[in-house]
């Protein structure tokens, strides 16, 4: 029957590859060589531009279009997909990168290192969320996140349940005035929120948080 169309397939040449990813439209392609990050049109194939470096050897493009570059020692650095310049720069993880996912909105990262930690970040701040998530040696080293971003699923296993958490922060501070009977207070609301949202009181139907200041809020 003769040799498959090709379907416009595009052949890249790479010279030391250790890693590569796409965009989600297939508009990008990121790689990650033995000397730094190299980006390509994914539909011409054409080289767009270098990332150079050695160490920066792991490049992941999240559903938010949103490009990570990732060294050898777990340092992790957003950079312009477009212009290829950083833009800020997050503490990653131990160890080089397995994976970097994103809400779809592009307001969160997860990050999954060798080490089997998971690290949530905020990336209008580069501010760490809450406190690393472990996954057990008898877990599936895995993360993903919910189509709307409010849930982060990782682990589990064959005779393992697989993990599950709530990254919506209203729920965060609706668990936390339900478990103190009252709203939170404004030094609370620091602790269990921090700055991914402007003080409020999150439970109307409670009565004010008392500062440890005196007085409400």
């Amino acid at each position: 029957h003769g040799a498959p169309a090709d379907h416009g397939m595009q052949s890249i040449e790479i010279e030391g590859l250790t890693w590569v990813n796409s965009s989600r439209d297939g508009d990008r392609v990121a790689v990650g060589t033995i000397e730094g990050v190299v980006v390509y049109d994914g539909r011409s194939g054409s080289l767009l531009g270098r990332i150079d470096g050695s160490d920066r050897r792991g490049a992941y493009i999240t559903v938010a279009g949103q490009l990570f570059v990732g060294t050898n020692g777990g340092e992790l650095t957003l950079h312009d997909l477009d212009t290829l310049e950083p833009v800020r720069a997050f503490p990653g993880s131990r160890g080089f990168i397995r994976e970097v996912e994103s809400t779809t909105d592009g307001s969160t990262i997860a990050v999954l290192g060798g080490d089997r930690v998971v690290n949530l970040y905020d990336v209008g701040t580069g501010v760490q969320l809450g406190s690393p998530l472990t996954i057990p040696d008898d877990e599936i080293n895995e993360m993903a996140f919910s189509l709307d971003g409010d849930t982060l699923a990782y682990g589990g296993g064959i005779d393992r349940p697989l993990r599950i958490i709530d990254l919506d922060t209203d729920h965060w501070a609706a668990a936390a005035c339900r478990l103190a009977g009252r709203n939170l207070t404004e030094e609370e609301w620091a602790t269990n929120v921090g700055d991914l949202a402007p003080y409020r009181s999150p439970c109307p139907a409670l009565p004010a948080g008392t500062s440890s200041r005196g007085g409400t809020p």
